[in-house]
């Protein structure tokens, strides 16, 4: 494996013009920007506070929390975690995730987006996949979403005008701001009971579902407006199939139960949950990963000979725990769909059972696999520190075992 290191002070800047593989990239506490390839050649360039890299295979990058990242292609998936200065991507072959980061700018990614606590504006072209959003302390605009998109706990202005498939909303609204979103399917929305906004409701199917207290309401066939407590702020939707929109106090539920479309919302919704839940876990593996790795660094940072072999050692603990933070992720996403395929067949919507992008085949679902031990220890790992209950772990350990 090639490592590379480079000595930079505040905010330095890392341009990524090419990668043929996946990037993983993390903040640091250290005034320094490392690079890892499975290769053994690195090509890289450092210009004052600056430094270039192009990747011909994976990489694996740790840079100050404050780095700038701008990134050219990228062939596979991207993992950004913890960087603080701005982002700005091009083209994203495979998956995004983005967790802890300051803003961010997206031209285009093929795979799927999520991302959790952004600190700034989310400016995004093109999603090709599902995007999921939660924790945005700022703007968000997205031109185009190829399939699902996922919002929640939102605290700015919001626009989506093309989003091919359905939306799920469940958020606070910063007063003054302005929301409006678009779906080629359903919009399932809910805000808390206080909320002040001025409501225009639209749907392609009926009439938009409304499970608030209004003022001055106005409706047709397919549209409804109105005013929650006192306005100040928009929320605009509008979708191509079934609307429900509902001002609730946080844990009252049971009303949902009334109709089919809303226990449908709540399917998906469950689902979102879990993979939030793991993403969450993910995170946590990585957090302890880091501190592991410190620690070893620390103990290890004056017996000479042996410095090399424990960091191929810790290398490969890290890049073991990884590999089961992602699988884990990857089976609360496939949950998450299960949820939604089986709430839409309960309830008649058997034509977006599955769905396929540019008419391709529908992808089978991978056989049965076994949990592993890695995966079975990270789990009761994080029940021993309080970090998730019980149920929640059995949940987990089931859903694993039925992938």
């Amino acid at each position: 494996m090639a490592s590379q290191c480079f000595e930079v002070q505040e905010s330095p800047v890392l341009s990524l013009v090419h990668c043929r593989g996946d990037v993983v990239m993390q903040g640091w506490s250290r005034p320094m920007i490392r690079i890892q390839s499975d290769v053994e050649q690195l090509h890289t360039q450092q210009e004052g506070q600056t430094v270039m890299v192009e990747g011909q295979s994976d990489l694996r990058i740790d840079a100050p929390y404050d780095t700038q990242l701008q990134a050219g292609e990228v062939n596979g998936d991207v993992v950004i975690k913890r960087i603080e200065g701005s982002i700005a991507l091009a083209n994203v072959r495979g998956d995004l995730v983005l967790s802890g980061v300051g803003a961010v700018s997206i031209e285009h990614v093929r795979g799927d987006l999520s991302a959790r606590v952004v600190e700034g504006k989310l400016l995004v072209q093109e999603v090709l996949g599902d995007m999921s959003v939660r924790g945005l302390n700022g703007r968000l605009q997205i031109d185009h979403a190829g399939r699902d998109l996922g919002l929640r706990d939102l605290a700015g202005d919001a626009q989506a005008p093309d989003v091919l498939g359905d939306i799920r909303l469940r958020t606070a609204v910063v007063p003054g701001s302005q929301i409006s979103l678009k779906a080629g399917g359903s919009i399932v929305a809910r805000v808390p009971a206080d909320t002040s906004a001025d409501l225009t409701l639209r749907c392609g199917r009926g009439q938009p579902m409304v499970k608030a207290r209004l003022t001055q309401t106005a409706s047709s066939h397919q549209e409804v407006t109105g005013r929650l407590g006192d306005g100040g702020s928009t929320i605009m939707l509008e979708a191509g199939r079934e609307l429900v929109f509902a001002a609730r106090e946080a844990g009252s539920e049971s009303d949902w139960d009334e109709v089919g479309q809303e226990i449908a919302a709540l399917g998906s919704d469950l689902g979102m949950e879990f993979a939030g839940l793991a993403e969450e876990i993910a995170a946590q593996i990585d957090r302890q990963m880091g501190r592991m790795s410190a620690r070893l660094e620390e103990k290890l940072s004056g017996v000479g000979h042996l410095n090399e072999q424990a960091a191929r050692a810790t290398e490969r603990a890290h890049r073991q725990a990884e590999k089961a933070a992602e699988r884990i992720r990857r089976t609360a996403e496939r949950q998450a769909e299960l949820a939604r395929r089986r709430a839409g067949r309960t309830y008649g919507r058997t034509d977006r059972v599955s769905r396929t992008v540019g008419g391709g085949p529908t992808v089978p679902e991978k056989t049965s696999e076994p949990v592993t031990n890695e995966e079975r220890m990270v789990i009761l790992n994080m029940v021993a520190e309080g970090r998730i209950s019980v149920d929640e772990a059995e949940a987990l350990l089931e859903a694993l075992n039925v992938r």
